[in-house]
């Protein structure tokens, strides 16, 4: 319902996983637009500029100054409320080979085999 066509609800529960690059997880969270804002609630518009900005750069000096602004406008406007944080654990057997592990927090077996 929260995604569907009545956008029933004002808020969403659910396990987020890592993404590679932080600005992706801000932008599928809190732009206007984004796929997780799917009620389209207004956002702040300074912070779709900072968004913006932490992309307009390779520079990490550049990019941790508009990932500051863009975490505390989050935080001053309340967009998001951690729950938990649930960390990775993953156990397997010897024989098991080729698995790596991924920022993702979902396991994925290409490459995995199993030795005699």
């Amino acid at each position: 319902a929260f995604f569907g066509a009545e956008k029933k609800g004002a808020g969403l529960l659910s396990a987020w996983t890592g993404r590679p690059d932080p600005s992706l997880t801000y932008s599928l969270m809190f732009t206007k637009d984004a796929y997780y804002n799917a009620g389209r609630a207004p956002v702040p518009p300074e912070l779709e500029a900072a968004i913006k900005e932490s992309r307009a750069s390779e520079d990490i000096e550049v990019r941790r100054k508009a990932f500051s602004t863009v975490q505390r406008l989050v935080m001053e406007n309340a967009l998001v409320v951690p729950l938990a944080f649930q960390f990775e654990l993953v156990a397997m057997n010897k024989k098991v080979q080729g698995y790596r592990p991924n920022l993702l927090g979902k396991p994925k077996y290409d490459d995995v085999w199993l030795e005699s």
